[in-house]
């Protein structure tokens, strides 16, 4: 929403980009079935539980960016969806949908997965790509990871 109350400014800078923050997990959206999706009804019931319901907001994000990149195709604005990486959060924190099982994703989380993660400075390296890299400046509604 502040991106779509933005659009003006935007088109009146002399070139602008918007990011859009996804993640790789955009492949869980299909988790209950593409299909499925229900573009009006956000809410967990309907996207479902855990990395599924992660995976479709993120998918959201990717096809909010490819979409914005087409409708302000020549206006200045270009629009970037990416990846930056496994990064150590308390993501996983509320992830499983049956409460038992926390502590095993969380401790999978803990020992399996963090040890191969990226750190803060290295994680936000395609951001800053994406927000200031001139050979970028052409380009638009790209999924970059």
């Amino acid at each position: 929403m502040l991106t779509l109350l933005l659009i003006e400014p935007l088109k009146a800078a002399s070139s602008s980009r918007v990011i859009a923050v996804a993640s790789n997990a955009h492949m869980f959206a299909d988790a209950l079935g593409f299909d499925q999706m229900k573009f009006d009804q956000f809410n967990k019931e309907s996207y479902g539980y855990g990395w599924g319901q992660y995976g479709r907001s993120k998918l959201y994000n990717i096809l909010f960016a490819r979409e914005l990149g087409k409708r302000l195709t020549g206006t200045g604005v270009t629009t970037y969806s990416l990846h930056p990486g496994a990064i150590p959060t308390e993501l996983q924190q509320n992830m499983s949908p049956w409460p038992v099982l926390q502590p095993v994703v969380s401790f999978g989380f803990k020992y399996l997965v963090w040890p191969i993660t990226k750190d803060i400075r290295h994680g936000s390296q395609t951001t800053i790509c994406a927000a200031v890299d001139p050979a970028l400046a052409k380009e638009s509604g790209k999924y970059y990871a």
